[in-house]
């Protein structure tokens, strides 16, 4: 991200230097936190041993775009193990195979927490993995509301065994856990991401039901998307109304893809 800031505002020694930096770091972390033979990250220990926890934090590599072509499947695969991170709420902080795993989370002992979720969100997207992280979505943000639900607010993190807080965990707590019902249902139950900057919309309609986004901002503008019900396969008329110029790109499951231009 520097680096592409660098870029923008024309400093390119900045940018050259930076992306050296990144270069560097992916090999070391290749080199040194990568485990071969479970095909996962792993923090390391002084002697230079890993420490085979199994983290969510591993994912970072993942959107950072440092893990090599070949380990891409079999490290996105331990999230759906159900051994490990496909727990009956995912993504567990921790393993479900490791002997500290907690059933009612224990914080960083399995607790399912927003930013993590989200972070292994946008690296599944990076990856291509847009079923995935949607399938992975939905699940978070049914937990998410079954406990709203009973209890009437957001937690700082969830049990990953049950339709419950972690254990601890802070009432009242939109902060990130507000990631789930804004940005993690829009951008990937929706479908919906928008770039301000090239003016533009790509929505991957996957949801039947009616759905959409209400002034949706673009920039100084604002953008109405309204997906309505139909059945799955079928394209159905969406309805766009935007304040200002912008090009909406509908990505539809057969592969096929339509361009709207709205508000001009």
């Amino acid at each position: 991200m520097l680096t592409k800031m660098a870029k923008l505002i024309g400093r390119e020694r900045d940018a050259e230097r930076l992306q050296t930096e990144e270069k560097f770091l992916s090999q070391v972390v290749n080199r040194k936190l990568w485990d071969p033979e479970s095909c996962y990250y792993y923090d390391l220990w002084s002697d230079g041993r890993l420490n085979h926890v199994k983290s969510i934090g591993a994912y970072w590599a993942l959107l950072a775009g440092c893990v090599p072509p070949e380990g891409i499947g079999p490290f996105i695969a331990h999230l759906k193990n159900p051994r490990e991170f496909d727990r009956p709420h995912r993504v567990p902080s921790l393993s479900a195979d490791h002997p500290e795993y907690r059933e009612n989370g224990s914080y960083w002992r399995g607790g399912v927490w927003a930013p993590t979720n989200y972070m292994v969100l946008k690296g599944l997207e990076k990856a291509g993995e847009y079923e995935l992280a949607r399938e992975i979505a939905l699940n978070h943000v049914e937990n998410v509301t079954r406990v709203y639900m009973e209890t009437g607010t957001l937690w700082e993190n969830y049990s990953p065994e049950n339709y419950a807080p972690g254990d601890p965990a802070k009432r009242d707590f939109v902060g990130w856990t507000g990631l789930s019902p804004i940005a993690i249902v829009i951008e990937e139950i929706f479908g919906i991401h928008g770039s301000a900057r090239e003016r533009k919309i790509t929505w991957r309609v996957r949801e039947a039901s009616r759905h959409g986004v209400l002034r949706y901002p673009m920039g100084a503008d604002a953008v109405d998307l309204i997906c309505p019900a139909h059945r799955p396969g079928e394209k159905p008329e969406v309805e766009i109304n935007a304040s200002g110029p912008v090009t909406v790109e509908l990505q539809w499951p057969d592969g096929t893809r339509d361009m709207i231009e709205a508000g001009k």
